[in-house]
């Protein structure tokens, strides 16, 4: 049921109209439900992504400052 609400598995509409029937809400209800979890799921996705920006481009920061270093160290063997 939430692979069809989440719209990971597609469904011919009566079948949607069934489940509603069955369960005694409005196939609007079904619908709503759907956007929320897709809503939620989008905002975890979007949480995750920028958790992961921050830290690459924390660790391209370090990377930097390390080759940095890296070539003053090197600048001064050559005197």
């Amino acid at each position: 049921m939430s692979n069809i609400l989440s719209g990971k598995f597609l469904t011919k509409v009566s079948t949607v109209q069934k489940i509603a029937k069955a369960l005694n809400v409005p196939v609007g209800y079904l619908m709503d439900e759907a956007q929320e979890i897709n809503l939620e799921n989008n905002n975890i996705i979007l949480d995750l992504l920028n958790n992961q920006n921050k830290i690459l481009s924390e660790i391209n920061e370090k990377i930097n400052i390390g080759l940095e270093l890296l070539k003053k160290i090197k600048a001064d063997n050559k005197d």
